[in-house]
């Protein structure tokens, strides 16, 4: 699971929506969303080149695997994070 999707899931746990109205309005992502998600893309872009980095130069296995998985996660976030831009009726490179 991406950290975008971690992240919502943790959310959703500790986050009540004061009515079945407002959670509703949770899937229709605003203009400060789609800000938001153009802010994280060029953020997991650089994320996923300092995680190959570690990947291929870290001493430790587990560092190296790490790095890995942190890529794998980032760019699953990716398309999630364009999703949210064009959802807002954005367009994602545009945003970027």
């Amino acid at each position: 699971m991406g950290s975008l999707k971690r992240a919502a899931a943790k959310a959703s746990e500790i986050v009540t929506p004061a009515s079945d109205a407002a959670a509703a309005d949770l899937g229709e992502p605003s203009a400060a969303d789609a800000t938001w998600a153009a802010i994280m893309i060029p953020h997991h872009e650089s994320g996923i080149q300092m995680a190959r980095m570690a990947a291929t130069n870290a001493a430790t296995e587990a560092l190296r695997n790490a790095a890995k998985a942190s890529v794998a996660d980032q760019e699953s976030d990716l398309p999630e994070l364009h999703k949210i831009i064009r959802a807002a009726g954005k367009d994602p490179d545009a945003a970027s």
